[in-house]
């Protein structure tokens, strides 16, 4: 399994999740952790077909800035 904080990085969080996609599509369960609704519909935009793969979505609808402490 591949755990990913979706919201994390420079290129959040599409470049991310057009990643687990390819590793979903190669049938690697994948965990996404980030603002649900957000992910759904970035999936959505990217594979219409998303929840056919194996990928489990856990809400985490906070996000720490670069520029926090």
């Amino acid at each position: 399994m591949i755990a990913i904080d979706v919201m994390g990085g420079d290129f959040a969080p599409h470049e991310l999740l057009a990643g687990a996609l390819i590793a979903a599509k190669k049938q690697v369960p994948v965990a996404l952790f980030g603002p649900e609704e957000k992910v759904i519909s970035h999936l959505k935009n990217l594979d219409a077909s998303w929840s056919l793969y194996p990928i489990k979505i856990y809400d985490a609808p906070d996000e720490v800035a670069m520029d926090e402490d």
